[in-house]
């Protein structure tokens, strides 16, 4: 009797392992996407926070006039840019989304001086493509920055 394996055999196993690599490298793409996603929206939080500390305690650059408006930011479908409003806008930053991932929805957004409050909720909705996925950031009518992090199909 011959020991060792059939062809059959090893093309089985080879079949197998095929099949449990791509079904591992499709979950990791859709996981890395997922990760992308919450990366981009955990940035523009941050970015959030930090306009809206500095209107909060009304910090202006040196070339700021005593017009002093707050800080404004300008969120379109694959970008965001933040600067302050003394009189004019005066562009501080820009970030360019990741291919794939945008906004749903274009927002002009104020933060003035010694103030948080809003007259109205403000949603912005953040949509990866390659996965169909979205995050919802909220800003309060008071000024509360908050997010829900669990990803969710998009409307």
């Amino acid at each position: 009797m011959k020991k060792g394996f059939t062809i059959i055999e090893i093309i089985i196993v080879i079949l197998i392992i095929m099949i449990i690599s791509t079904m591992g490298l499709a979950y990791y793409n859709t996981y890395s996407q997922h990760l992308s996603l919450k990366s981009e929206v955990l940035d523009l939080v941050k970015e959030l926070e930090l306009i809206k500390k500095k209107a909060l305690s009304s910090d202006k650059i040196n070339d700021c006039s005593d017009q002093f408006y707050g800080y404004q930011i300008n969120i379109n479908s694959n970008n965001y840019q933040w600067g302050i409003l003394c009189p004019n806008f005066q562009l501080i930053k820009t970030k360019v989304l990741p291919y794939g991932i945008s906004f749903l929805n274009s927002h002009q957004i104020t933060f003035k001086p010694l103030k948080t409050n809003f007259s109205n909720q403000i949603s912005i909705i953040i949509k990866n493509f390659n996965i169909n996925k979205c995050l919802n950031i909220n800003i309060s009518t008071n000024g509360i920055i908050n997010f829900n992090e669990t990803i969710q199909n998009c409307p």
